[in-house]
C-alpha cells in the first residue's frame, strides 16, 4: 500500500467529517475513500505487530477496542486498544465467542480500557495472505455484526495488512486507512503488564537444527518423488518397491525430535536407482548394490 505521512489539521473531505475531531498527526496507508475512514493508533499498531511476530507459526487473534464518532454523514472508527484473544489461537475451526469467552473480553477491556468499547477483531494468520475465507467471513458475522465493526488481517510473512468492514454485499477490504499517534497512556500500560505474553519463545539450538533437518527432509522426499513418477514409466515394480523401502527406512532411523539424523545422512536419500531400459526384454537398473557394496545389474 501507499504510505503517506504528514501533519493534519482538519479533514473535511466534502465536508461529509464536519463536526468530527479528526488527529492532526497521521500517517495514510492506501488510498482510504468513502465515508467511513478507519484510524488505529501507533502503539496498538506495535502491539499487533508483536503478535504477528514471524516466528508465531500459528493463528494469534486480538479483540480490538476504541471508538465510533459519526454526524450523519460519515463515520470514523478509532481503533486505540488491542487484547490478545486466546480463543482465536492455533485453529480458527474450533474457535469460538461463547457466553464465557465475551464475559472475559468485556472484564479485560472493563479492567484495561474502562472508556472504550469492541469495535473489531485482529487476525494473524503467517503464509495465509490478507484475504478472507468463508471460516473468516461467518466469526465475523456471528461476532461483530455492524458497519462499523472492523477486521484487521496481518500476514507478517508476506509484509502485508488490510482492514475490511462490512456494507450491503458483505465483508469488504478497505482502500486504505490512517495510522495517528497519541499519548495512549491506557495502552501502554497495557503493553507493559502484558510483556512477554506477545513475544514467542525462542527456539533452542537443538530445535533450530530439528527443524532444518525436517525441511530438508521433506524437500528430498519431495524431489524423490517426482523422480520415482518419471521411473515408474520405466521400471514400474523396482523403482517403486525401492522408494517405498528407502522411505521408510529413512523416516525409522531419523529420530527428528533429539536430532539424531543429521543433514549428511539425509542427503544420501536423493541418490535413487536411474532405470535405463532398453529395447532388451529385462530392464537394467543401475546404481543399487548388493550387500557386498558390488552394483547389481
Amino acid at each position: 500500500m501507499i504510505e503517506i505521512v504528514y501533519d493534519k489539521q482538519e479533514n473535511t473531505e466534502d465536508n461529509i467529517f464536519a463536526g468530527i475531531t479528526l488527529p492532526k498527526n497521521i500517517r495514510q496507508i492506501g488510498m482510504p475513500t468513502g465515508n467511513r475512514r478507519i484510524y488505529i493508533e501507533d502503539y496498538v499498531m506495535t502491539y499487533l505487530k508483536q503478535l504477528a511476530n514471524p516466528n508465531s507459526t500459528f493463528a494469534r487473534g486480538a479483540i480490538l477496542v476504541g471508538e465510533v464518532q459519526r454526524n450523519g454523514q460519515a463515520d470514523v472508527i478509532y481503533v486505540s486498544g488491542a487484547l490478545a484473544a486466546q480463543n482465536l489461537e492455533l485453529d480458527l475451526e474450533e474457535s469460538t465467542f461463547d457466553g464465557e469467552t465475551w464475559s472475559f473480553i468485556y472484564q479485560e477491556v472493563k479492567t484495561y480500557f474502562p472508556d472504550l468499547e469492541v469495535v473489531g477483531w485482529f487476525l494473524s494468520r503467517m503464509g495465509f495472505s490478507t484475504s478472507v475465507n468463508d471460516m473468516i467471513v461467518k466469526l465475523h458475522m456471528d461476532n461483530f455484526a455492524g458497519p462499523d465493526k472492523v477486521l484487521y488481517i496481518m500476514d507478517a510473512l508476506e509484509g502485508e495488512d488490510a482492514f475490511y468492514l462490512m456494507d450491503e454485499e458483505g465483508l469488504r477490504r478497505q482502500s486504505g486507512y490512517y495510522i495517528y499517534y497519541a499519548r495512549n497512556e491506557a495502552m501502554q500500560n497495557f503493553m507493559i503488564e502484558s510483556k512477554g505474553e506477545t513475544e514467542p519463545e525462542r527456539q533452542s539450538a537443538v530445535e533450530q537444527k530439528d527443524e532444518a533437518v525436517l525441511r530438508n527432509y521433506k524437500k528430498i522426499m519431495e524431489e524423490r518423488a517426482r523422480s520415482v513418477r518419471i521411473e515408474r514409466e520405466k521400471c514400474p515394480d523396482r523403482t517403486h518397491e525401492s522408494a517405498v523401502a528407502g522411505g521408510v527406512r529413512l523416516f525409522s532411523n531419523c529420530s527428528v525430535g533429539v536430532g539424531h539424523c543429521g543433514i549428511q545422512q539425509l542427503s544420501n536419500v536423493g541418490k535413487s536407482r536411474t532405470c535405463v531400459g532398453g529395447k532388451r526384454s529385462r530392464s537394467i537398473c543401475t546404481g543399487a548394490t548388493d550387500g557386498n557394496g558390488h552394483e547389481e545389474e
